[in-house]
């Protein structure tokens, strides 16, 4: 069974409004998302850039790309405190090594 688990979220199509201007704006959005995951134990990995087929009109597609942020945390019970602590208990040691 794979360690951890993956959430993948579309990054965000523009900035936050707030006093901020331009680049300011976007990347405050950004780390909006990035705080948010990461409150919810989600760690970020990457952002990816992907190609993806949008519909324009009422039958035409297009190619587009759209950006998307990979995040990863441990599956229940995979952390490495938890592991530590099994190994410990299974030693039958409760003192640190």
């Amino acid at each position: 069974m794979p360690d951890h688990e993956y959430r993948v979220l579309p990054a965000p199509d523009r900035a936050a409004k707030t006093r901020d201007e331009g680049e300011d704006a976007y990347a405050r959005a950004l780390a909006d998302v990035l705080n948010a995951e990461a409150q919810q134990g989600w760690e970020f990995v990457r952002a990816e850039t992907l190609p993806m087929k949008e519909r324009t009109g009422l039958t035409g597609t297009r190619m587009g790309f759209r950006t998307l942020l990979v995040f990863r945390r441990p599956r229940d019970g995979q952390d490495g405190t938890r592991a530590a602590l099994k190994l410990l208990e299974n030693r039958g040691d409760s003192s640190p090594a």
